[in-house]
């Protein structure tokens, strides 16, 4: 039971990324009807007809329940609304952006190498992130590399963007991120409507059981061949087994030889490039701003991991990173602040460099 529940996970988990990849990633930046842009001054409501664009109105931050209701009267006479035609589009003081270069390679597995970068982008926790990206193009500076921006905000900021949306009467398809209402491309952060990935899912999986049961066919009419020959092959098949036991046996103990000798010099190695615990301090003494002090360092090997305050926890990582003590640095857990406190409570954890030295600092 328990390798049926393992290869049912495995099948459901290749199926998902399958579907994911098969299903085309529509923008609605040219199909809107209803754009809802969020900027300092409100909640700004744009309606397109054919090539025309008309601002009918703005819900301001501190609007009352009345003037939304009359928002929502206004919108009612400027458009027929579609519900797949309206996007919820956040603006540049709602989200953060940063562009990545990636090998072109890599182009098919960008979604799980951007996971990886999510963590160290943002300062909050990873499940109250949403995220998209958009491939730019081929960086002009490093052939064979491609760069890709991706852009990241808070579900409480979506969702309170979402409740104002609804309060004039517009249930959003999408929520997204463009430079301007006009851009021709967006980068989708969140979909309000079903999962297009299913129907695909549900297409592949019938693919898939017509293909077995034609395997199955096949595989039966071959094992009754088999079946029939069988009887002349025993005593062949026999000597055979015999000597790719010993075979294995043999590579067996060559294979645990060869892991002896690796784990050996995996620990000279270790013990050669472990890090001197004063070198690292000092680093870490160098790249702390002034506004930042530590409350507890904790080395584990080639981890440190530093917990203190900070005026500005988010650029740490910057700081840490431009070190030449440390690298691979990000957030071990969200940072916070306590009540009538000034200064971020950060965790932060990185891996010290073997090679290091205080005169290489700068």
């Amino acid at each position: 039971m328990a390798e049926r529940s393992s290869l049912g996970q495995m099948y459901s988990a290749w199926l998902a990324t399958v579907s994911e990849m098969l299903t085309p990633r529509r923008s609605m930046a040219r199909k809107w009807r209803t754009l809802l842009h969020h900027t300092r001054e409100g909640l700004h409501i744009h309606v397109r007809d054919g090539r025309t664009t008309k601002l009918v109105g703005t819900l301001t931050p501190g609007a009352s329940d009345e003037q939304a209701a009359i928002l929502k009267v206004t919108l009612n006479k400027h458009t027929k609304r579609h519900p797949k035609s309206a996007v919820l589009r956040l603006g540049a003081g709602d989200v953060l952006e940063k562009t990545l270069q990636i090998p072109d390679t890599a182009r098919d597995v960008i979604g799980p190498i951007l996971e990886n970068q999510i963590e160290r982008m943002v300062p909050w926790a990873h499940e109250e992130t949403r995220h998209g990206y958009r491939v730019i193009g081929e960086n002009a500076h490093a052939p064979g590399n491609i760069d890709v921006e991706i852009v990241a905000t808070r579900s409480e900021i979506v969702d309170a963007l979402l409740k104002r949306a609804r309060a004039i009467g517009v249930e959003p398809a999408v929520a997204d991120y463009a430079e301007s209402i006009d851009a021709e491309t967006s980068i989708e952060l969140l979909s309000f409507l079903p999962d297009p990935t299913r129907r695909t899912a549900y297409l592949v999986n019938a693919g898939v059981a017509i293909f077995l049961g034609a395997c199955l066919i096949v595989g039966g009419a071959g094992t009754y061949a088999l079946w029939q020959r069988k009887a002349e092959q025993t005593e062949l098949q026999a000597s055979i087994a015999q000597a790719k036991d010993r075979a294995a046996a043999l590579a067996n103990l060559a294979s645990e030889n060869d892991s002896l000798r690796e784990q050996r010099d995996q620990l000279i190695r270790k013990k050669q490039d472990e890090p001197a615990i004063m070198f690292l301090l000092e680093g870490l003494s160098r790249a702390l701003p002034d506004t930042a002090y530590a409350t507890g360092i904790e080395f584990i090997g080639h981890e440190v991991k530093v917990a203190g305050k900070s005026a500005n926890a988010t650029a740490l990582i910057t700081e840490l990173e431009a070190s030449d003590q440390f690298e691979d640095v990000r957030f071990a857990a969200p940072t916070t602040r306590e009540t009538h406190e000034d200064l971020e409570t950060f965790a932060i954890v990185g891996r010290a460099q073997g090679n290091a030295r205080i005169e290489d600092a700068p």
